[in-house]
């Protein structure tokens, strides 16, 4: 006895409910990563792994561990990371490229006597924060401004003013990127409230792609410990 055929047109509409109503029948990439970065006080954070990962059925490789200057970035002896020394420095982790979609990157941020801390789109975790091939980079400013820079921060895309309200460097601040790669447009957050008027959007990137996001805090007056960032997250929806 045959079994009967079903129709091609039943098939499109019995995958595209399955789509739908299954998560595992989507292909797209999806990632989501956390640390609260509590490590032990006073351990390097480079090659450590990263708290929580979850990356999309068929994202390939390993849970990822942590890129961070070797000699600086190091667990505080309050929750998060700081500098071990007088300098600046950086911490990153491998991430798909997600070419689509709401990839939301954030942290809480200490910048007191850095000149900057700011979070990144790189074009890898070995990149240089300056290197002209990452997309992004937001940082928020000693003085209290929020700067939005692209092609590894050759190019300032957007500049904060006046300075946020009732800014204390040594407060720690909710520095947040929405950056939406459907729509080619960029918001960010301070403490949850959005700074630019309108979304931003990046216009000619010198390469879109990335992979890998992070932190870094920079400056030539650094003091060790003083710089810090905590409870790190990305997340793609």
């Amino acid at each position: 006895m045959k079994t009967p055929r079903v129709p091609a047109s039943l098939r499109r509409i019995v995958l595209l409910c399955a789509t739908i109503l299954c998560p595992a029948f989507s292909f797209a990439q999806r990632t989501t990563i956390t640390d609260e970065l509590g490590g032990v006080a006073g351990t390097p954070l480079n090659g450590v792994a990263v708290q929580s990962v979850e990356i999309a059925r068929g994202a390939p490789g390993p849970s990822p561990r942590w890129v961070a200057s070797p000699t600086i970035i190091y667990a505080a002896d309050r929750p998060g990371v700081t500098t071990s020394r007088d300098a600046g420095g950086d911490f990153k982790v491998r991430v798909p490229n997600d070419d689509s979609g709401l990839l939301i990157l954030k942290a809480d941020v200490r910048v007191q006597s850095a000149d900057w801390v700011g979070l990144t789109f790189l074009a890898s975790p070995d990149a240089s924060v300056f290197d002209r091939k990452n997309p992004l980079l937001v940082i928020l400013t000693a003085s209290g401004y929020v700067q939005v820079l692209k092609n590894g921060a050759s190019e300032l895309l957007y500049s904060s003013a006046p300075a946020l309200s009732g800014w204390d460097a040594r407060r720690v601040y909710s520095l947040e990127v929405r950056y939406d790669r459907t729509a080619n447009t960029v918001d960010v957050l301070v403490d949850g409230s959005r700074i630019n008027g309108r979304p931003l959007v990046p216009g000619p990137l010198n390469d879109a792609s990335f992979g890998a996001v992070g932190v870094r805090f920079h400056g030539a007056s650094i003091k060790a410990t003083e710089p810090g960032a905590a409870y790190f997250s990305y997340a793609v929806r």
